[in-house]
This record gives structure tokens, C-alpha cells and sequence, in this order.
């Protein structure tokens, strides 16, 4: 019997040593050939390969500051928790930098050097109990890579599903501090008119005027370049183009947009149906609001915004003064709430309102192959009607409204590959210049296209 039990105690004790021997084996291979399995939803805290690209060719070093106060007294469960994942995805980045990327930790307690820090970086200090102001709670990340620096000052746990994208940008603002350029169009002068009158549908303008409150902003993060509405050609380092209200541009600056955005350039274009800023006196002294005209272009690209044509939002309508102490409902001006942005994108994740006073909406055109992405849209209780009605006043544009039981898109992200018919179009003018200048006849012109286009179009272009 005692054998027996001496038999049973060594038996128990190798099972424990080979249990050992197989956790401390797993902890080896864990910590040498190290992954991490992420089982969110939608994967919140596997690095995407865009942002990988990035971090393993940077052209500096970076380090990355957490400024985390970690023994705070009563700091909510799911913010302790929150802040573990940011920690998971720190790591992440340095795990996948190829050792471009290393990683600093800080616990700002009161009165600590990691506090003084904290404050000199520009990471902001919450009080989590409104009674107890002096304890402060810090939580952000500093990326800083030789005499560059950038911070986030407070890792708001609602940009949760946006964190990489935050990080990501730290870090390329770190590495790449030099401005961006944006290229602006414009018919209306939304960058200043540095001591010329604007004129462009009436005579109640003139004057110098100082930049659109919008573009001074812009101006504060990119170098921001005014192209002329007659330009033939942009500059070369453009990094995106900001076209609004485009109206009357000349040919050329129409093939330069086209060209632009099929060699792969950004842009984003702010067209307007009924754009109040841009008048006309008619007869009778009425004002009449200008068009944007780009549909030229749109519809190759396979959209369009039709032409005079407004959107009415029955389900959000805004409150407009009528004077006088009077208000009424106008369902052409349409408070957008977040029900009606899309949450996916970056752009759209926290806004709370927009205010489109009379907007146009976008449609697809043909058998277009365009990806169109919804940033904003209606509801389905909408319709549009002619622009002129909304002159008409409310009431009578609410009278006569029939829903078209669909969503309107009001802002999009548009991408995909382009078709041109601006091309055609030059084509068309060398040929009929070649014929004005008696180059050629219509006899030679026909035989030549039947027999061989390509071979008449260079032609064509050479004698031209």
C-alpha cells in the first residue's frame, strides 16, 4: 500500500514538471516567434497593410510618448480597459515598424516629472471627479521623431474604431513636416480679392475682401495656392485640388481639371444649384442664384448633379426667420443630424449637425463604374423639384410635394477609373482649325479617318 501511494506521489509530481515544462515552452516560442490574435469585431487592433507599408520605411526614426495615469483613483472600468487596447495597439506599431518605432511610457502622477512632461507636450489633464479638480487624468500619445513633435491630446474613447488612423497620422505628420498644397478654384472669391472688386453676377460687390473664414483655417495647415478660373495649366506639386462653385471656367481649365483627376490628383468639388452668394439682378430687380456648371466633366466620370434641380427633406426641416419676429419651416433648407452621415468614414464619425441651405444632390449617370460612397444623405420622405420653386416660397413647394421614397445623396466620396470626352473635344477643334487654316479638305479628312483615325489624329496634331 505504501508503495503504492509513493508510486501515485511521483507520478503527480512529474505530471506537475511536465506541466511546467509546457507552459514555460509556450511562454518561449510566444515571446520568439510573437503574434497576437485580434477577435474584435472588425479587427480594431490588426495593424492594416497601408499602415504597415508606412512604418516600415519611415524616413526617421520615431518615438512614440504614452502618457497614461495609470493608478488613478476611481478611473472607470471601461476606460482602464479602453486604455489597455490603446497600449495593445502601440505595440502593435512598434512590433511591425522593423524597428523604426520605439515606445515610451509615462504616468503622470501630481507633481511628477511625467506630469511637467505631459503639460509641455500639450496632453491634456482631465478632472474625472468634478470635486477633486487638482487630480488630473492623463491619457495620450506624443510621437516624435528629430526637431518634430505631435500630439493627441486626449485618446477619446468614442474614436475608438478611428485610432489607427490617429496614430497613423501622428506619425506621418513627425515624418513628413512639410506642408501639404492645395490648389483652390473658385468663381466666388473665397480667397480674398488682395484689393480687386469681385464681380461675378451683380454690382452690389466690391472692394478688397480678406479670405474666407474656411481658408484661413486651411491656410494654418497647408499652403493654400488660388488658381485662376481661366488657368491652362496647375502647379506641379499640387497634392489636391479644392474646387467650389465652379462657373464660367474657360476650356482649358476644365481639360486641366479632367487631366488632373485622371492621372490619379484629389479633388473636391463644391457645387451649388442655388448658391445665394452668387446673384443675378433679373428684371424687376429680382435676384436670381447662380448654377455651378460641371456636369461637362461629371457626367464622363459617371455622375452628375442635375442641373437646377434642389432637394427637399420633409423629415429636416430647418427654421428660418422670416423677419419681423416671423419663423417658418423650409424643407429646402435641411438640418442634417447623424442619422444621415455616414459612420464608416473618418470624416463623418463625430459631426453632429450640417446645415445645407438648398442643396443639389448626386446620382449616378449611365453604366457608370464610379465607386460612389455616401458621406451624407436624406431621407427617404424626398424629392426634388426646379430650382425656381424655391422662390415660391414653402408653402407652396410643401403643397405640391410627392415623395420619391428614396435617399438623396448630398455629399459623397467618389473614386474609380475615369473616362474623358474632353479629349474628344480638342480633337474636334484641331480638326476644324486644320480645315479653317486650308491644311486639309473634307475629302482628305474622311479617307483618312476611314482608312486609319489614330494615324489622322497625329497627323492633325502635328500640323496644328
Amino acid at each position: 500500500m505504501k508503495h503504492l501511494l509513493t508510486r501515485k506521489f511521483f507520478s503527480s509530481v512529474t505530471a506537475v514538471i511536465a506541466l511546467f515544462v509546457i507552459i514555460v515552452f509556450i511562454n518561449f516560442l510566444a515571446d520568439k516567434f510573437y503574434s497576437r490574435a485580434d477577435i474584435t469585431e472588425n479587427n480594431l487592433y490588426t495593424l492594416s497593410q497601408g499602415t504597415i507599408n508606412m512604418i516600415k520605411t519611415l524616413p526617421d526614426d520615431v518615438t512614440l510618448k504614452f502618457f497614461y495615469s495609470k493608478n488613478f483613483k476611481d478611473l472607470p472600468p471601461a476606460l482602464k480597459n479602453y486604455a489597455a487596447r490603446v497600449r495593445d495597439l502601440l505595440d502593435e506599431y512598434v512590433n511591425n515598424s522593423s524597428g523604426n518605432i520605439e515606445l515610451e511610457e509615462f504616468d503622470p502622477t501630481p507633481d511628477s516629472d511625467a506630469e511637467e512632461w505631459a503639460q509641455k507636450y500639450g496632453v491634456m489633464g482631465s478632472a474625472i471627479n468634478p470635486l477633486d479638480y487638482e487630480n488630473r487624468f492623463f491619457f495620450g500619445v506624443v510621437a516624435e521623431a528629430v526637431d518634430q513633435h505631435a500630439v493627441i491630446p486626449f485618446l477619446d474613447p468614442q474614436r475608438e474604431k478611428f485610432l489607427e488612423y490617429d496614430l497613423s497620422y501622428l506619425i506621418f505628420q513627425v515624418t513628413h513636416p512639410d506642408k501639404k498644397n492645395i490648389g483652390v478654384i473658385s468663381s466666388l472669391p473665397v480667397t480674398g480679392t488682395e484689393g480687386q472688386p469681385f464681380v461675378l453676377g451683380g454690382k452690389n460687390n466690391s472692394g478688397p475682401t480678406s479670405p474666407w473664414v474656411f481658408i484661413q483655417e486651411l491656410k494654418k495647415t497647408f499652403n493654400v495656392v488660388n488658381v485662376e478660373t481661366n488657368a491652362t495649366e496647375f502647379p506641379k506639386n499640387l497634392n489636391l485640388l479644392l474646387i467650389i462653385h465652379p462657373k464660367n471656367l474657360a476650356d482649358e481649365t476644365k481639360f486641366a481639371i479632367d487631366q488632373f483627376v485622371l492621372n490619379g490628383g484629389k479633388a473636391v468639388f463644391f457645387v451649388d444649384p442655388f448658391c445665394n452668394v452668387d446673384t443675378k439682378v433679373m428684371s424687376m430687380g429680382i435676384n436670381i442664384p447662380g448654377s455651378s456648371q460641371l456636369n461637362e466633366l461629371f457626367k464622363p466620370w459617371g455622375f452628375e448633379v442635375p442641373d437646377k434641380k434642389i432637394v427637399v427633406d420633409m423629415d429636416h426641416p430647418t427654421t428660418v426667420s422670416l423677419g419681423s419676429g416671423r419663423a417658418e419651416k423650409s424643407p429646402t433648407w435641411i438640418s442634417a443630424n447623424p442619422s444621415m452621415f455616414n459612420p464608416d468614414e473618418i470624416m463623418c464619425a463625430q459631426l453632429d449637425r450640417l446645415l445645407f441651405p438648398v442643396a443639389g444632390n448626386i446620382v449616378k449617370t449611365g453604366k457608370s463604374k464610379c465607386n460612389i460612397i455616401p458621406l451624407v444623405h436624406t431621407s427617404k420622405d424626398s424629392m426634388t423639384v426646379d430650382a425656381f420653386s424655391a422662390m415660391r416660397g414653402n408653402k407652396q413647394i410643401i403643397k405640391n410635394f410627392k415623395s420619391e421614397n428614396k435617399e438623396m445623396i448630398l455629399a459623397a466620396k467618389i473614386s474609380g477609373l475615369f473616362k474623358s470626352d474632353i479629349t474628344i473635344i480638342y480633337i474636334c477643334l484641331i480638326i476644324y482649325i486644320m480645315l479653317s487654316r486650308g491644311f486639309c479638305n473634307i475629302s482628305f479628312l474622311m479617307l483618312t479617318l476611314r482608312i486609319n483615325p489614330l494615324f489622322c489624329i497625329i497627323i492633325l496634331m502635328i500640323f496644328f
